[in-house]
């Protein structure tokens, strides 16, 4: 425990990086396949995929269900997993690509929309989590 505390300490010590919006040098690009899994693997099992899932099932049935949650993880994974690609390419957010595209201020309306999109997962999921919060602890 004191070897992670000291990890985090000397992290915190350490200045930010003072590059801005430029490419990410190369040599402060770390992450490994590890963190990368760690990180897709959270994003890909929540709570609502699981709350999804039991309400597909009875529905549809096992197989159907399974296939829906493929089908779907595939539709929503594939288009984060190529704006992943091109921002590790290049270096930058997946918002700062779209500057090469839609130039600096063209930029803030997809950025914008993603902040209101964020906004409404959380409070979704924030909405789902206390239902289920609710129906594990209040027996009826």
């Amino acid at each position: 425990m004191a070897r992670v505390t000291e990890r985090l300490e000397r992290a915190l010590e350490r200045e930010a990086p003072t590059w801005g919006i430029d490419p990410v040098p190369a040599r402060y690009r770390r992450l490994t396949a590890f963190d990368l899994g760690v990180l897709w693997g959270d994003l890909a099992i929540g709570l609502l995929v699981l709350l999804t899932g039991a309400l597909l099932v009875p529905a549809l049935g096992l197989p159907r269900a399974l296939l829906a949650i493929g089908v779907g993880t595939v539709i929503g994974c594939v288009p984060l997993a190529l704006v992943g690609l091109a921002g590790a390419r290049e270096g930058v957010p997946g918002m700062v690509l779209f500057r090469d595209v839609l130039g600096t201020r063209g930029s803030y309306l997809p950025s914008a929309l993603n902040i209101v999109q964020l906004i409404g997962w959380t409070g979704f999921e924030l909405w789902a989590m206390s239902l289920v919060a609710h129906r594990l602890f209040h027996v009826s």
